[in-house]
């Protein structure tokens, strides 16, 4: 019993952003987040403002309506919002969605950037590929490997010592510092779109091909890709947590799928309110001398359901697609059904524009089920 309890302690700890060993949470209408010696551990941000302002040995994921790194990352950068300005250096890859972005810091990996306005100043150096689509795009730093383009107006004005693939829908502007090592290759209506100064150089072939029309609004979802990577490698590790507590706790994993499964509007309704009130009543129980201590109880207990919840998601989904499928009375548990249930979840990341509209329901499922097994195991025993 101890090896389990050890067990479900060390998955809680891998996967919990606000007591893992290596990760930190800040959720908020104003993120600030500021330190002289930095932040050694990875960073999820996410608020109507965001400002990063210390530098960052991990990975940095944020998202809000304005977003400002203002420091460097050591790993990969994430970041989304109506307007996401990069001033620092990220020394991994870096993935950027936004109405609005501006790109002022070197990228040690691969940078893949959708937006309507898309701005890469001039002193900065791209150590991998490019991959941007936007309704504007300015390249005008320097790229070492090669960049794919499509966008409205684009403009490259900077040294890429790869090949130059581009799908443009108005013009293709190569400035007076555009050096294009391999080929450049662009489809457009007509050749004309075309422009290049006098000094602009391009090594290898020139190349057009004609299309009517280039959807790079539809290409946005280069971004979206981005985070469907990042997304896919946390399923993998809820995967391999999924499995361990499948093992330790058979007996309460096949009760909880039942549970899910049985009832899952139930248990739906159930986990929204439980997920919405619990914060509300920690709250109001903090506010007070004697109930702190119990408020505390409370959330640690919160923090890990949402944990395990989302760990078990895949396991209920799996168990649940398997029942759907084969018309079975009463869902079974396997590492068969998981790995299933895991592939549909992964799957779903794919489709950014639904994803939430599924995973939201799926997790409220199971977190009402976890709620409802945690409710049976503690109080109707008394």
């Amino acid at each position: 019993m101890h090896k389990k309890l050890l067990a479900l302690f060390l998955t809680a700890a891998m996967l919990t952003p606000s007591l893992a060993f290596g990760a930190m949470l800040e959720a908020n209408e104003e993120v600030l987040i500021e330190s002289d010696e930095g932040i050694s551990e990875n960073v999820y941000a996410a608020g109507g403002n965001v400002s990063i302002n210390a530098a960052i040995f991990g990975d940095l994921l944020t998202a809000g309506g304005n977003v400002l790194v203002a420091d460097a990352v050591s790993d990969d950068l994430f970041a989304a919002g109506g307007s996401v300005t990069i001033l620092a250096d990220t020394e991994g890859d870096l993935r950027v969605a936004g109405g609005q972005v501006l790109i002022a810091g070197d990228v040690g990996g691969e940078l893949i950037v959708a937006g309507g306005s898309v701005v890469i100043s001039s002193d900065v150096n791209i150590g991998g590929d490019l991959i941007a689509a936007g309704g504007q795009v300015n390249i005008d730093g320097d790229v070492g490997g090669d960049v794919r383009v499509a966008g409205g107006v684009v403009s490259i004005n900077g040294h890429v010592a790869g090949d130059v693939s581009a799908k443009i829908d108005e013009r293709l502007a190569l400035g007076e510092n555009a050096v294009i090592d391999g080929r450049l290759d662009y489809g457009a209506r007509k050749a004309e779109v075309l422009k290049m100064k006098e000094s602009s150089v391009v090594t290898g072939e020139t190349a057009f091909s004609q299309i009517e029309h280039v959807d790079y609004k539809g290409m946005k979802d280069f971004g979206a890709i981005g985070f469907a990577a990042f997304g896919l490698f946390k399923l993998v590790l809820f995967l391999v947590s999924a499995l361990v507590l499948m093992g330790l706790f058979k007996e309460r994993t096949t009760k909880l799928v039942k549970a899910a499964t049985a009832d899952p509007l139930k248990m739906l309704g159930l986990g929204f309110v439980c997920l919405i009130v619990t914060p509300v009543a920690i709250g109001a129980l903090f506010a007070t001398v004697v109930g702190s201590p119990l408020a505390f109880m409370l959330l640690l207990a919160y923090i890990l359901t949402i944990i395990i919840a989302s760990v078990m998601t895949g396991v209920v989904t799996g168990s649940w697609l398997v029942k759907l499928v084969k018309k079975s009375k009463q869902a079974k548990v396997s590492w068969k059904h998981t790995l299933a249930g895991f592939l549909f979840l992964a799957l779903v990341l794919f489709v950014p524009k639904v994803a939430w509209l599924i995973l939201c329901p799926l997790f409220l499922i199971t977190f009402g089920s976890m709620v409802t097994m945690a409710h049976k195991t503690f109080w109707e025993k008394k």
